[in-house]
């Protein structure tokens, strides 16, 4: 029987049945409710200190690599994905949900442009872009 931490269980269970990033990064704004995270299975399993620590590290670690991923990567998962929320819709609105309550070097302001420039590209499939040999 492997053991997994809090964060692992989470990584691996949960977050891992998400595509993509964005995907991730939307569910994660959703479990946040007054500035707190809540996971009803992951508290019940680890207790609610080490749920919302994972949770917020997970958060962390996930906007890091949305603001690492180049936009048209973030543009080609949108028009594949079914999002819950889209860039387009109203992501103003979810600002303080999309952004993680640790930064964890990143910025509120580099994602804050990130989902502007999502929300003024259409989301189409990506076209294929590599050189023909």
């Amino acid at each position: 029987m492997v053991l997994l931490s809090a964060f692992e269980d989470f990584v691996v269970r949960t977050l891992g049945a998400l595509s993509g990033p964005w995907s991730r990064l939307v569910y994660l704004g959703t479990l946040r409710h007054h500035g707190q995270y809540q996971h009803w299975g992951l508290s019940r399993a680890y207790g609610d200190a080490a749920a919302a620590a994972a949770i917020s590290e997970a958060h962390t670690q996930i906007c890091l690599e949305v603001l690492r991923t180049p936009v048209r990567k973030l543009v080609g998962e949108l028009a594949t994905a079914s999002n819950p929320m889209g860039p387009a819709a109203g992501w103003r609105d979810q600002l303080d949900a999309l952004t993680p309550l640790n930064l964890g070097g990143g910025s509120r302001r580099h994602l804050q442009s990130v989902l502007l420039a999502l929300s003024l590209l259409p989301h189409s499939a990506p076209e294929n872009t590599t050189p023909a040999a």
